[in-house]
């Protein structure tokens, strides 16, 4: 699913900045757990 997701969103903007925010955000959610 999260793979599924991440090769989606790839396609959707090749570009590194968005494999960057995605990062940013999942390590945010990581570091932060509610």
């Amino acid at each position: 699913m999260t793979a599924t997701r991440f090769h989606t969103s790839n396609i959707m903007l090749p570009k590194p900045v968005a494999t960057v925010s995605v990062y940013s955000l999942a390590k945010n959610v990581s570091v932060e757990p509610f």
